[in-house]
């Protein structure tokens, strides 16, 4: 049967994926299904005899093993990760990942917590900028550690999150990370040499901490971001050219591969094992075994084997957004670029057995509009395959991204194989071949980001969904990039499947903007001892913090803000039932900036401790059981029964709330009864759920 790992590999991640996301509380009817599935289909076919059937077995039978392996191998760490959480510990381990944000930086690291008791990956975020922390550096910190299950999180392997006030990172003990972070500052060493230190480090490392967020905007306006941090595309850029370059040398065709093959391992190493490059370096080592014992090679089985065997190691990678991008660019490219360039060719070669004969500016031009055809099926392919998931997660897609990525692309190859050859030679010493390679990159990167700045100039913003409908919009576009399949072998099908997305947005946009009010935004935290509204109300934000007085953690806070681009908090209300706590807004302080302090509470005195965390934020005592936070926005303290946030927009009301008393709340005691959820009118619960996100209309 024709590709018989794909489906076999596909059954084994859809299984992975839906026993890890189902957890273990419905595994065993997961389990029982397929057994039941393997053990009729396996009857079915002791009496017919059908191979197909037989080979539906065997893929059912790949799931069952999947779903065992998920249940009994992966599923247990993150039960072991959720008995540590709220619990402080020595914690210590290796920098295997690392990202920087404005205020933060944050690592991952393979940590051992309390003499081993849990041997994982454990997300450390640290306040500033830490120039220290870098792959295959050691990190030891004492703190509390927090469980989190996010999509995010599950992708990173990563279900413990820790915010340490203090910490030591130092050189590790391996000589294998020491060897990683050495090869990273020797690259690094040499890039800040060059006048292009901020590219080099961004297209090599995937650095973009000293690239000037107008470079990155420009960038992102037109498409082209995902230049700035390495991928597939990187690595088999740099692998290929190599190859190709090996074979012009006549090397035979064995120590071409071994050579290129140790090339993509030791790129896959200094870039910290990202998921979407370790992929790619699967792809390219079948690739290359493949041509080695002279068999034709097939890019999708390839690219489902080096799936499998990463679910196998890993199934958690499949909740990584980089890997399902990744993973989808390349379907796609696969699916529907190469066909559409195939037929092209196929076509020239019928015009040239019926004896028509091309001159050489004929030629040329054929040849050119093949790379042209190529380049730009390859740029809507890899968006058509990953629109519904940039969507979800960035909700913004440029409409430039076909220009900008005609454009950008061949130019930005030549630059990383340039800037490669430029670090190499200047690392070992040898200038005369460097400064000559380095002065061709400049030229190369000059030219590129001055045409981004240009084609950002006429770009725009970016199409995005109407939050409120989103889910629906991604729903529709989903939908329609799977139909895409069937329709695979048409060449009209893919450019039309693009265009047509790019005009539903925006009409989707226009027809919702009627059926609905303008919004607010209200976010909730409520889990684990953490109980925080966030509202974003007329450009400004506010937070109200129900947390026992005593607690320091920040369960979601962080993804919230991230989530939303909030960096300023012009007004936080705590509310105090019995006296004011200062350890919970301390944490708070250290955090985030706050504009003003407003706590709600019947104590009357009270003294501002001696921090400097305390300086330059206005502080409020207010005593009243009703507060205005700002118009509209009330936070309301019953004592012995609940403290809420309202939000009250023409008649529909927003209620958070805290309850202090044994009984279920009843909403109505404040006049809360309606609230409008993502555009629906919906009844409020007694009790809130856990982690929700809330779009308030404003009434006409």
């Amino acid at each position: 049967m024709k590709r018989i790992f794909c489906v076999l590999s596909f059954s084994f991640l859809v299984s992975s994926l839906f026993t890890l996301t189902v957890g273990y509380k419905y595994f065993y009817i997961v389990l029982a299904s397929l057994a039941g599935l393997v053990a009729l289909t396996l009857l079915v076919y002791i009496f017919t005899k059908s191979q197909k059937l037989l080979f539906l077995t065997v893929a059912l039978i790949f799931a069952l093993s999947a779903a065992l392996l998920a249940r009994f191998v992966h599923l247990p760490k993150m039960t072991l990760a959720e008995e540590l959480d709220g619990k402080d510990y020595f914690t210590r381990g290796t920098i295997t990942g690392i990202s920087r944000t404005r205020n933060y930086t944050i690592v991952v690291a393979r940590c051992t917590v309390d003499d081993d008791l849990y041997d994982g990956n454990v997300t450390v975020i640290l306040k500033g900028n830490v120039a220290d922390a870098d792959i295959g550096k050691y990190i030891e910190f004492n703190g509390t550690l927090e469980y989190c299950n996010t999509f995010n999180d599950k992708g990173k392997e990563s279900f413990l999150k820790a915010f340490p006030d203090s910490y030591v990172i130092g050189e590790s003990n391996s000589y294998f990370w020491n060897f990683v972070f050495d090869t990273r500052l020797k690259i690094r060493e040499t890039a800040d040499t060059m006048p292009d230190s901020a590219m080099i480090k961004a297209f090599i490392l995937g650095d973009k901490s000293a690239l000037g967020t107008e470079v990155q905007e420009d960038f992102k306006r037109i498409g082209t971001s995902h230049l700035l941090a390495i991928s597939g595309l990187h690595l088999t850029i740099i692998v290929m050219s190599l190859y190709q370059f090996l074979a012009r040398l006549r090397l035979s065709l064995r120590t071409s591969a071994v050579l290129s093959s140790l090339v993509a391992l030791f790129y896959l190493t200094v870039s910290g094992f990202s998921l979407s490059l370790l992929r790619a370096a699967e792809m390219l080592i079948v690739f290359f075994f493949a041509r080695c014992i002279r068999r034709e090679n097939d890019s999708i089985t390839a690219l489902f084997i080096a799936g499998f065997f990463l679910a196998l190691i890993s199934p958690w990678s499949l909740f990584n957004i980089g890997f399902i991008l990744s993973f989808l660019a390349t379907l796609g490219i696969l699916v529907f670029a190469s066909s559409a360039v195939d037929k092209y060719r196929k076509y020239l070669e019928e015009q040239k057995e019926k004896g028509k004969r091309f001159t050489r500016r004929q030629h040329f031009a054929h040849s050119l509009i093949a790379d042209l055809l190529s380049a730009a099926m390859t740029s809507l392919a890899a968006t058509a395959m990953t629109m519904p998931v940039i969507m979800a997660t960035l909700n913004e897609i440029s409409a430039f991204f076909l220009i900008g990525n005609l454009l950008i692309i061949p130019l930005a190859k030549y630059y990383l194989i340039f800037s490669c050859l430029t670090v190499s030679f200047k690392a070992f010493g040898v200038l005369l071949i460097a400064y000559p390679f380095g002065f061709v990159g400049e030229a190369f990167q000059n030219l590129f980001v001055w045409l981004s700045s240009v084609l950002a100039g006429f770009a725009g913003d970016g199409l995005s969904f109407d939050r409120t409908y989103m889910t629906c919009g991604i729903a529709v576009i989903s939908v329609l990039a799977v139909m895409l399949f069937f329709f695979s072998r048409k060449v009209w099908a893919l450019p039309a499947f693009v265009a047509a997305m790019f005009l539903f947005i925006p009409i989707f946009n226009s027809v919702s903007a009627k059926l609905i009010y303008p919004t607010a935004l209200v976010d909730t935290a409520n889990s684990k001892g953490v109980n925080t509204t966030l509202v974003r109300w007329r450009d400004e934000v506010y937070l109200l913090d129900q947390s026992p007085g005593k607690s320091k953690r920040m369960y979601g806070l962080d993804s919230i803000f991230a989530d939303n681009d909030i960096t300023y908090i012009d007004k936080a209300v705590f509310i105090f039932p019995e006296r004011i706590k200062t350890e919970r807004v301390e944490a708070l302080l250290n955090r985030f900036d706050i504009g003003t302090l407003v706590f709600i509470t019947p104590q009357y005195d009270f003294d501002i401790p001696e921090s400097d965390v305390w300086y330059n934020t206005e502080i409020e005592i207010v005593y009243e059981e009703i507060y205005e936070v700002a118009e509209g926005i009330d936070a309301v303290v019953y004592e012995d029964v609940c403290t809420a946030f309202l939000l009250n927009n023409n008649g529909n009301t927003f209620l958070s709330y805290y309850s202090y008393s044994e009984d279920d709340f009843v909403a109505d005691i404040i006049d809360a009864d309606v609230l409008v959820l993502n555009g629906k009118v919906s009844h409020i619960p007694a009790k809130g759920e856990t982690g929700t996100s809330f779009r308030i209309a404003e009434g006409s």
